[in-house]
């Protein structure tokens, strides 16, 4: 086959959403997607949603991946010309096909479009993508500091249309991580594309929900989260665009509070990871609010 896109779902234990997911894709010969189920309950293989589905792969893992190793297996059979990626739990819009095909014979690496957000069960809006629509729309107008903006701390792998050529080129992956897997794989993507374009048109819904990898608090999420924001910062550093590097205090507030007694164990472990110009920098940005 000759696909245009490859659109990679990474899923554990949320057949449902996933289908809903499914069905916002349209079926066409030129879209192939991949599934990869992250070790979720036996139960739910008898009936699993995108099996018998034209144009799709979908890998069952017996042993747990995470989000990011399912994203790694997904690339690792993409056959598509661009590479897209969805949450099990999220949703395309009705024109995301329209909106993106014609991008498929451009020179792009990288298509960034608009995003925004509901709460998963009643559908109501959220404010999970706040922002986006407006930082696009002056990215599009060749404004430096919202292009940077973008590049640097819009990280969400879904949204973007990338070639996967480039991703195969300079061997980009995500981090197999308890939590934040897509930010290295985010600040990389942007950092090696040399064409970009920026498009405000809305063309994904970022949903949020209880109890998923994004509202967990876990010790062990807290910390990859932490872990993960020091080598964003160092990466960062190399460029030269260590001022949009996030701001690490709120997860070392919040992880000195999921467990004070792993908190104090692992207290100097990770204190190492830091430089003092960046704590310093850190208290500072979250004192200005930014």
């Amino acid at each position: 086959m000759n696909y245009n896109i490859s659109i990679i779902i990474p899923h554990k234990n949320i057949p449902k959403l996933l289908e809903r997911c499914l069905n916002s894709i349209p079926e066409r010969e030129d879209i192939q997607v991949i599934i990869v189920d992250d070790n979720s309950d036996k139960k739910y293989k008898n009936s699993f949603p995108g099996v018998a589905r034209p144009n799709t792969k979908v890998f069952f893992s017996e042993k747990s991946l995470t989000a990011g190793g399912a994203r790694n297996l997904g690339l690792g059979n993409a056959e598509g010309k661009f590479v897209m990626f969805a949450d099990a739990d999220d949703f395309f819009h009705d024109h995301f096909y329209q909106t993106v095909e014609p991008f498929f014979d451009k020179d792009f690496d990288l298509v960034y479009f608009g995003m925004d957000s509901v709460f998963s069960d009643t559908l109501l809006p959220a404010k999970r993508a706040s922002g986006i629509i407006s930082l696009l729309e002056k990215a599009s107008e060749k404004d430096e500091e919202s292009i940077n903006t973008i590049r640097y701390k819009f990280l969400y792998p879904s949204c973007k249309l990338i070639k996967r050529a480039l991703i195969e080129k300079e061997s980009i992956r995500f981090d197999e991580v308890p939590a934040s897997n897509d930010t290295m794989f985010g600040v990389k993507v942007a950092t090696y594309s040399k064409k970009n374009y920026f498009n405000p048109s809305v063309i994904y819904c970022l949903t949020y929900r209880e109890n998923s990898l994004v509202t967990s608090y876990t010790y062990q999420t807290l910390k990859s989260r932490l872990l993960v924001s020091f080598r964003l910062y160092d990466f960062l550093k190399t460029i030269g665009k260590e001022k949009y590097a996030q701001s690490s205090v709120e997860h070392w507030l919040q992880i000195r509070h999921a467990n004070y007694v792993l908190f104090a164990k692992d207290f100097f472990v990770l204190l190492k990871h830091y430089s003092f110009g960046f704590i310093v920098k850190s208290l500072m940005n979250k004192l200005r609010g930014i």
